[in-house]
């Protein structure tokens, strides 16, 4: 394979990861969401052991907001970044490696939904991957 190639693909491939990053973060941000549930605190209970109780809180309060500012952030870049490849995409004239490129990197669907939706062989959706790749490559803006 090409620099060039290497180049789309992995362009292409940077998407999915930040997809992934942007879920990865949705789920921490659940499990330090379910900690931040007010829990009673007993009555007779220390001034240290309160006190710690308010750091800890208020350090996952911080921690919850940066998380949300950080995918709001890669939000932001997926958008961009998707919009910009569709625009590619959508300028390459043959309509099945067009298909295989908006299924595999916009709609992230795996190699084997594809060759099923094609009703094709696997191997052979590869190939027109290849080629799609190339033609994607080729496509100024």
């Amino acid at each position: 394979m090409t620099a060039k190639l290497t180049f789309t693909k992995d362009r292409l491939q940077s998407v999915y990861w930040l997809n992934k990053k942007i879920q990865a973060n949705k789920k921490e941000l659940e499990w330090l969401r379910s900690l931040y549930i007010p829990q009673p605190m007993a009555v007779n209970a220390g001034h240290m052991k309160k006190r710690y109780k308010a750091d800890r809180l208020c350090g996952t309060v911080v921690k919850i907001v940066d998380i949300e500012r950080e995918i709001q952030d890669d939000t932001a870049r997926l958008i961009r970044a998707l919009r910009d490849i569709k625009k590619r995409i959508d300028r390459i004239p043959d309509q099945r490696l067009r298909l295989i490129l908006q299924k595999r990197y916009l709609n992230f669907e795996k190699w084997d939904e594809i060759a099923y939706d094609f009703d094709m062989d696997l191997r052979w959706v590869y190939r027109l991957h290849g080629q799609a790749l190339q033609a994607f490559a080729q496509v100024i803006i």
